[in-house]
């Protein structure tokens, strides 16, 4: 119980709540491995821990106002910077506004918003609603499965706006990229 309680204090002194839930859990499973699956007879010296508060996280978004800035900066500045270094740097590719528009509309990560294909528009099994079907990349890269995940994003009436906007109604190649970012 000694080690346990330094433990904690160890824990307590570095990491925030969550982290020590975690961790503590784990401790508490590894003992009961001990004491159900190894037969070792003891009790379980976790089972009085109880969870720390782990306060909801504050998820900030961007107004429109300040998505708007973005892409107003990305038409306005200059797509050549000098850094610092000295080093050319292209800034702002054609694709990028694009890229942010996706990323609102879809809620997608970077990752799965560049591998977009046209291809990934499917119909629901309803006929009534248009769906990206992608790879959950983070889920796949996670578990290193082998039978990969997929999930569904809805294609809302203001992403079937902009995708006819990029080219969805000219019929486009169903292995082409959306971004379009070679």
């Amino acid at each position: 119980r000694e080690d346990i309680s330094e433990y904690y204090n160890f824990l307590d002194s570095k990491y925030k709540p969550k982290t020590i839930n975690k961790r503590m859990l784990a401790m508490k499973g590894f003992f009961n491995f001990l004491i159900e699956v190894e037969e070792i007879n003891m009790k379980n010296p976790l089972n009085v821990y109880s969870k720390k508060k782990v306060e909801a996280s504050k998820i900030e978004t961007l107004t429109m106002e300040e998505f708007k800035s973005i892409l107003h900066a990305i038409d306005t500045q200059p797509n050549l910077q000098i850094l610092s270094t000295g080093e050319r740097k292209n800034m702002f590719y054609p694709w990028l506004k694009d890229a942010y528009y996706l990323f609102l509309l879809t809620g997608a990560r970077r990752e799965e918003v560049f591998e977009l294909k046209w291809g990934d528009i499917v119909r629901s099994e309803d006929n009534q609603t248009l769906l990206f079907r992608i790879e959950n990349l983070k889920v796949n890269r996670n578990n290193r499965i082998s039978n990969h995940k997929y999930k569904t994003i809805p294609i809302t009436r203001d992403l079937h706006r902009f995708l006819i906007e990029i080219g969805l109604e000219n019929n486009p190649d169903p292995n082409e990229y959306i971004l379009n970012n070679d």
